[in-house]
């Protein structure tokens, strides 16, 4: 990295003028459990009354599990 720098760092800077800068949506705890519940079973069941077909969403074990996860750090 210290041998390239000198040519990698002002490419990096052009590249970020010409196409702007890259900016990362992160989610925080409470926006991932909502979007895990709107992904389980349960739910697509009821937006499209019944499963549609070739679509599967997550079992209620695997939601409670990953909601779960989530929660560790809030008790």
């Amino acid at each position: 990295m210290y041998l390239t720098s000198p040519f990698s760092w002002p490419v990096a800077k052009l590249l970020d003028m010409w196409m702007g800068e890259h900016k990362v949506q992160r989610f925080d705890n409470d926006q991932l459990k909502t979007l895990i519940l709107l992904h389980s079973k349960n739910a697509l069941a009821e937006i499209h009354h019944g499963m549609p077909e070739g679509i599967e969403g997550l079992d209620d074990s695997l939601t409670n599990m990953m909601t779960g996860a989530l929660m560790i750090g809030e008790v």
